[in-house]
């Protein structure tokens, strides 16, 4: 039988895999990268929500995720501003309209943020064996 929590940060997972597969080559994608390290986010924080017996919204804003995981850990106050900054990566960084200029500092700065995000989630959870 699967575990959905397990599946969530699986697919967080190979998100953070990407990210590294793309930051340790010469050249990579500021904005892939950075849209990659907010997927990480959102399923950790779906994950860390499926862990608690909440009903995951679909939706990619990270706030929205954020205001059901702070109600069941104040802890999650740590990564607010993190989730502020990777929020601003969801969707429509993915079109070519998007008017912000991703940069080589942005995408390292949203690694950081994402493993961060995900070393706290993973701290407040608990497997059996």
């Amino acid at each position: 039988m699967s575990n959905p929590i397990n599946e969530w940060f699986s697919k967080g997972d190979n998100d953070l895999l990407n990210v590294e597969n793309n930051l340790n080559s010469v050249h990579y994608p500021a904005d892939t990268v950075c849209f990659h390290c907010q997927q990480l986010a959102e399923k950790y924080l779906k994950g860390f929500l499926t862990y608690h017996n909440i009903i995951v919204e679909k939706t990619h804003n990270l706030l929205i995720l954020y205001k059901s995981c702070i109600v069941i850990d104040p802890g999650f106050n740590e990564i607010h501003e993190d989730l502020i900054n990777l929020n601003n990566y969801s969707v429509s960084i993915r079109y070519p309209d998007y008017i912000d200029e991703i940069t080589e500092e942005d995408a390292q700065e949203a690694y950081r943020q994402a493993k961060k995000i995900r070393e706290l989630i993973l701290s407040k959870v608990k497997f059996e064996s």
